[in-house]
């Protein structure tokens, strides 16, 4: 037995300690305190991919994911997270340099500056900007309560008649109570919008971005702009169908400064899950680093996850339930042995754990640097910057794209070459800006880069070693160099992640950070694929799957990003199912 672990029987296991793990275990235990809860995490670390670590020294990190905006707020309030944490919103909360003196964008929360700042491009854009945001919320205010539940559940069987969806006593529509207040809210929601907006929502779920956004704007700068919120995370471009729903799944978040705010933590963005380990811990979850799962532990006879072994071949059994925050991949194809998943779920549940789009192409950069970026087109007055340095320039996310088809054939480079973008499209943010807690030294700064386009599947030959992650953290210089000269002479300090490092260092199949496209494929019931719409999959009728087997994670609904709702959902459905609630 593994000296760090209290006992080996619980009534319900966690596996993995992500945002999502703890969000479930702390909802488990506030529910019903008298289940005896723990959560197992691989990593020295609570927090997957929104945890701050040190990669050099006197250099806080957040290493994955790095702003917070989608964190659900009932879940921030009633676990009383919003105390425990400090957010810095940001305002301006965007710039777009470009190479020509004095030739730049600002975007934030003041209307009146954003209106200033768009018309030195398009007047007509200006007065477009606050109805496309008033559009844009007012679709995710109609959608967003379906971040909180669970979704329809039509049940197993693909090939399920009409009839059948409609009267089935276990799934029909009309006979199935919850499925059917669900259908009453879409249509309440449909209703509200009206006919137009109903018609601009479809636009917004099924279209590309780019065809949303040249129907608001002329200004290629403006639409580049706010295109890259359609490609995060996704191996997509703003041409790709589909993709504007990426687009508003990034303007849905609410933590309390207004809709779309997007905000730094202090102490980086494992200040968040720090206290979510607190409060489990506070309300007598056991929660364990350093416990690595080998596999579940099945009895298909009962059709029952009885447990874990760990690598270190302790076995901890679950006497009610399990719940994996890890991505379907990884909880069913590695954690689990395949006999037992033959015996259980079946091959073609097999095959469609198979065929989940983990296409990535991300690449993650951290650096540590002696001085900020200074940018040719503009610079704050050194009288009106703070005394660390910065100027309005550095608060917000910082765009190096001008024109959406910059972006489209940064894409198609890709896809097409099996290798990087000549040409990165990047996202920079500078948290020390606004956090002085992330470094020693007060004149030095944190830099994060999110980059695309860098696949994790390369053509035959290739690997990440770090001589091809040296070669494309060069690009990605290079062309922040050449808006920002002297920027690669302050770097002191690198962390380089590769898709392949992201995968191996938190775990996620291909390192894509949604576990999983959040394309609409792969959206809402068929996340990750029909059937898992009560965060299991098991099919009592016909005895297919486990009962007490549940994902947590951002591969089942709602989807990724730091919000919560999928640890939260995932604990109702399981605490419903164990009859108590």
């Amino acid at each position: 037995m593994s000296k760090s672990i209290a006992k080996t029987c619980y009534d319900v296991i966690i596996t993995g300690g992500g945002h999502n793990g703890l969000v479930c275990a702390a909802y488990i235990k506030k529910t019903m305190p008298s289940l005896s809860v723990c959560v197992l995490e691989r990593r020295h670390v609570t927090g997957g991919c929104a945890v701050s670590e040190q990669v050099h020294d006197g250099y806080k990190f957040s290493r994955a994911s790095y702003l917070c905006s989608l964190f659900r707020g009932h879940i921030m309030d009633e676990l009383d997270l919003r105390r425990r944490i400090k957010l810095i919103p940001r305002n301006p909360s965007s710039f777009t340099p470009t190479l020509n003196e004095n030739e730049f964008l600002f975007l934030g929360s003041d209307g009146e500056m954003n209106k200033r700042e768009i018309s030195k491009f398009s007047k007509k854009d200006a007065q477009r900007f606050d109805a496309y945001e008033q559009q844009l919320q007012k679709v995710a205010q109609s959608v967003e309560y379906l971040l909180d539940c669970g979704p329809l559940d039509l049940g197993y069987d693909e090939n399920a008649s009409v009839k059948d969806l409609l009267f089935s006593d276990s799934f029909g529509i009309l006979r199935n109570k919850e499925n059917r207040e669900k259908v009453k809210r879409l249509l309440d929601a449909a209703r509200e919008l009206g006919l137009g907006n109903t018609s601009s929502a479809l636009d917004i779920f099924l279209s590309p971005a780019k065809k949303v956004l040249d129907h608001w704007f002329e200004s290629d700068l403006l639409k580049a702009t706010l295109s890259t919120d359609s490609i995060i995370g996704e191996y997509c471009s703003p041409t790709t169908p589909g993709s504007s729903y990426v687009l508003l799944h990034h303007v849905m978040g609410d933590i309390g400064y207004g809709k779309g705010i997007w905000a730094y933590v202090q102490g980086g963005m494992g200040a968040v899950t720090q206290a979510l380990t607190e409060i489990n811990k506070e309300l007598g979850v056991d929660v364990y680093t350093n416990a690595q799962v080998k596999q579940f532990t099945v009895n298909s006879n009962t059709n029952r996850c009885t447990g874990v072994v760990l690598e270190d071949g302790t076995e901890i059994t679950a006497t009610k339930a399990v719940a994996s925050n890890c991505d379907p991949h990884t909880t069913f194809r590695k954690l689990m042995n395949q006999q037992d998943l033959n015996s259980t779920y079946g091959e073609e549940f097999g095959r469609k754990v198979d065929n989940i789009d983990y296409s990535n192409a991300t690449f993650k950069i951290n650096l540590a640097v002696s001085s900020l970026p200074r940018f040719k087109c503009f610079s704050t007055p050194k009288e009106s910057r703070k005394s660390n340095g910065s100027g309005k320039e550095h608060f917000g996310t910082i765009h190096f794209e001008t024109s959406i088809d910059e972006i489209d054939q940064s894409y198609l480079q890709a896809k097409s070459s099996q290798l990087y973008s000549d040409n990165p499209v990047i996202e920079m943010t500078i948290p020390s800006s606004l956090d002085e807690t992330l470094v020693k030294n007060k004149d030095h700064h944190v830099i994060q880069l999110f980059t695309q386009y860098a696949p994790y599947d390369l053509k035959e030959g290739h690997v990440w070693n770090e001589q091809l992650k040296r070669d494309y953290a060069n690009k990605v210089y290079d062309k922040i160099e050449s808006y920002a000269p002297g920027f690669k002479n302050s770097i002191i300090g690198e962390d380089l992640l590769s898709p392949l490092d992201l995968e191996q260092t938190f775990g996620m199949k291909k390192g894509n950070i949604f576990h999983g496209s959040i394309r609409l494929d792969q959206l809402w019931m068929n996340r990750p694929f029909r059937g898992f719409s009560n965060y299991r999959y098991f099919d009592k009728k016909h005895g297919v799957g486990l009962s007490n087997l549940y994902l947590c994670g951002a591969g089942v609904h709602p989807g990724g990003g730091v919000m919560g709702a999928c640890g939260y959902n995932a604990a109702h459905a399981l605490l419903r199912h164990l009859g108590y609630q």
